[in-house]
């Protein structure tokens, strides 16, 4: 069962860290684990940060449809299989757990895309890692 810890959000209160890049004007966040980044947002990137890092299921299966529309107005709907990870959403990766480092290879959100439809397109695959960026 999926359960929310009001103990990490607290703890993330005093770790998160929260980046603005002014171009292309992105935010991010650090340092946020199985809750809320922000307990109490002070501002909007604040509130923003505390969508992206709310408390989710850790691995989520969907299925997804999308008509890309041509210059000319036809379309053709193309089905999608959809398999997301949040790690940081794990409850074996909270603030407890010494060993999860985020910014490990392998330790930011997942993302496996793979299109089923219409056949001519089928297979096409889209994986997205995140991690921790070199500077």
């Amino acid at each position: 069962m999926f359960r929310i810890s009001h103990k990490a959000a607290l703890k993330n209160g005093g770790r998160i860290g929260c980046h603005i890049d002014q171009v292309p004007g992105l935010v991010g966040f650090e340092n946020a684990r199985n809750a809320w980044a922000f307990p109490i947002p002070k501002n909007g990137p604040q509130a923003l940060v505390n969508l992206m890092a709310r408390p989710v299921i850790p691995w989520k299966s969907s299925w997804d449809n999308i008509a890309p529309v041509t210059s000319s107005g036809s379309y053709e709907v193309n089905k999608l299989s959809v398999q997301q990870n949040w790690p940081y959403s794990d409850p074996a990766n909270s603030w407890d757990n010494p060993n999860y480092d985020p910014a490990s290879p392998g330790g930011g959100l997942k993302y496996y895309q793979t299109t089923t439809a219409p056949a001519k397109q089928a297979g096409q695959v889209v994986l997205v890692r995140s991690g921790q960026l070199a500077s």
